[in-house]
């Protein structure tokens, strides 16, 4: 079984993912990007969320054959997940700490670049 974090993992990243696109050509264009950059990690954490309602819902005391049913593959592939890759506890928190990492960075950049300009 593949752990909650490599699941949460798996929601940062495709809510990251939809939204980098938009925020980074906002960024190149030189126009204000907040609300973007807000979307994507708003959006980003809600999927990560999204990904690990079945791990809840086993810790919560639901059946495992329940929570590992076809129709929890609603929620980013949770059961094929825990079938295809056992553990990932590791490398779900170090892509936590990455994605984190783009987020802030992201964030400081876009700031940077507006006071740059004000100060112009």
């Amino acid at each position: 079984m593949a752990d909650s974090t490599m699941h949460f993992t798996l929601g940062l990243a495709a809510g990251t993912c939809i939204f980098l696109p938009m925020v980074l050509r906002k960024l190149r264009a030189g126009e204000k990007c907040a609300p973007e950059i807000g979307r994507m990690i708003a959006s980003s954490y809600a999927m990560a969320v999204f990904a690990i309602i079945p791990n809840l819902l086993r810790h919560a005391g639901l059946p495992v054959s329940f929570c590992n049913g076809w129709w929890m593959n609603l929620f980013f592939l949770n059961p094929l997940m825990d079938r295809i890759k056992p553990g990932g506890m590791l490398i779900g928190e170090i892509m936590v700490v990455v994605l984190f990492f783009v987020h802030y960075s992201i964030t400081v950049f876009a700031l940077a670049r507006t006071r740059s300009r004000q100060e112009l």
